[in-house]
């Protein structure tokens, strides 16, 4: 599984690389065998002048057989934006991997 994290427009430090690349590996672990590829972008929308929620967390993942998955989402801090993208990523390929599953018979990642 290979993980790209990128920003635009938003100084990404190594700390907050770290956590990011952190929050992805724990939603997205147990499906971990089925991910080819993350891009995760972190980007100020209105760029350094502009405040309010402006900073937009944008995950891209690609699985084996089933496709791409896009989460989106924004608010005025990084961290909790993170967290709740992060967190519906997990949710999402669940999901997708239950229903791909029922619909084609194939075992999910979490070995149901």
């Amino acid at each position: 599984m290979k993980i790209n994290v990128f920003s635009h427009q938003l100084e990404l430090t190594e700390e907050l690389k770290s956590y990011f690349e952190r929050r992805l590996l724990f939603a997205v672990s147990r499906f971990a065998t089925k991910i080819q590829s993350i891009d995760a972008g972190l980007i100020d929308v209105n760029g350094e002048t502009a405040g309010g929620i402006d900073k937009r967390c944008r995950i891209v993942v690609k699985i084996a057989g089933v496709g791409r998955l896009v989460v989106q989402d924004d608010d005025a801090e990084i961290h909790p934006l993170i967290d709740r993208t992060t967190d519906r990523l997990g949710r999402l390929i669940g999901r997708k991997l239950d229903w791909f599953q029922k619909s084609f018979g194939r075992q999910s990642a979490s070995g149901a």
